[in-house]
């Protein structure tokens, strides 16, 4: 019996190595070249070695690896929660959370009117619509955090995706009654499922709010140990909510926003990720564009022409709107309406989530939505880079104190 190996096969290990690896020389390649972010990079060299490019990632191993999408998108929507101040969006005036509003309802009505009159369920369209709402947090605080960018824009940016992303959120949960409706169910089902998802996530989200104030008073999430507290309580997010069937990314979301707005955080609260977590945020990207099938584009292209045009024009004519009202300039409200173009995991996450629950939709409803993020995903990294740039605030870009 020889022991030495028959054959050099690639396992999961090794691709995964592989991939992080392209991916990280693909991500500073991107970065070095000053016309392109990294996650353009992460995201070509996906497609280079995925399903669609050389077949070294096969879609087994694309499944295996959802554990490591949950995770970058769970620490992502945290991350997004704590930049959501409540007591600024609530004690200045409303006028952030009413752009909010006005800018969710008016994407929302206009890609559900229009791929209507394209033949589509009107019920499947305002979901689509519901889904449309929501921007890609993944992108957009990639970006933000690559090329160290701060100011107005910026801000405002983070704290309409966090809200886009609550509401587009709600609005699916109030679609729910509607399709229990057409498969004949009970009125408990028809009533009470969207009121246990909202409220189960709102539960355990508080339930680790609870947990983490607990460690934080005990000291324990001081210094080098906050990273592995705030990992710890995201994850158990995500793992309950899975246990619950609930949506785990609402609830890390939820989570998020208590850690930013509440007491006895403060270690949690200040708590940067640092490098310590970008082995998830390239793997994520990696996959996502080893995830892309540019193929699929062309038979449902009208409607996703339909859904991202439809979608643009919501959100950029919304923001134009209330421009003058937020002491907003209309080169910024461009600039801010911009930077929520792209779409991602969160968008495919609902999606999955609510065909899950409903499988007798079809494929409408999810190629539509992957189809528009194929073109969102992959416009998404640079637009954000555009519009940063366009806005003056990357770190390179802005003044110094004491200038």
């Amino acid at each position: 019996m020889s022991f030495l190996p028959t054959a050099f096969t690639f396992n999961t290990f090794m691709v995964f190595g592989l991939l992080l690896l392209a991916g990280a020389v693909a991500g500073e390649l991107a970065h070095r070249s000053r016309y392109l972010p990294r996650i353009t990079g992460f995201m070509l060299v996906g497609m280079a070695l995925g399903p669609g490019g050389l077949g070294m990632f096969t879609q087994s191993m694309l499944g295996q690896a959802s554990i490591f999408i949950n995770i970058a998108l769970g620490l992502i929507l945290f991350d997004l929660g704590r930049h959501l101040n409540l007591r600024q969006i609530f004690g200045g005036g409303g006028g952030t959370l009413g752009t909010a509003v006005i800018e969710a309802t008016l994407t929302m009505g206009l890609i559900t009117g229009g791929l209507v009159l394209l033949g589509v369920a009107p019920l499947v369209a305002a979901m689509i619509g519901a889904i449309g709402v929501s921007s890609s947090p993944a992108i957009v605080m990639m970006v933000v955090n690559e090329f160290d960018a701060d100011g107005p824009v910026t801000r405002q940016t983070l704290t309409l995706l966090a809200l886009n992303n609550i509401i587009a959120f709600v609005l699916s949960m109030l679609l729910l009654p509607g399709f229990h409706l057409m498969q004949q169910a009970g009125w408990a089902a028809t009533i009470l499922h969207p009121l246990y998802i909202l409220a189960c996530s709102l539960l355990l989200a508080g339930a680790l709010y609870g947990v983490g104030r607990v460690v934080s008073y005990l000291g324990l999430s001081a210094g080098q140990h906050a990273f592995a507290v705030l990992a710890a309580l995201v994850m158990l997010a995500l793992g309950l909510s899975d246990i619950a069937l609930v949506s785990p990314l609402l609830t890390a979301l939820l989570l998020g926003v208590m850690v930013g707005n509440m007491k006895g955080v403060a270690p949690l609260r200040e708590a940067t990720f640092g490098g310590r977590a970008e082995i998830f945020f390239i793997i994520l990207f990696v996959l996502a564009g080893a995830k892309l099938h540019i193929t699929e584009l062309w038979h449902y292209a009208p409607l996703a022409a339909a859904f991202v045009l439809l979608r643009a024009v919501g959100k950029y004519a919304a923001l134009q709107t209330v421009a003058g009202g937020t002491h907003t300039s209309r080169a910024q409200a461009f600039q801010v309406a911009t930077l929520l173009m792209p779409m991602a995991g969160l968008a495919i996450g609902m999606t999955q989530s609510v065909e899950g629950w409903f499988p007798m939709l079809g494929s409408t409803l999810s190629q539509v939505v992957l189809a528009g993020v194929a073109v969102l995903e992959t416009l998404g990294p640079p637009l954000s880079e555009w519009a940063l740039k366009r806005a003056g605030e990357m770190s390179d870009q802005r003044q110094p104190l004491n200038h």
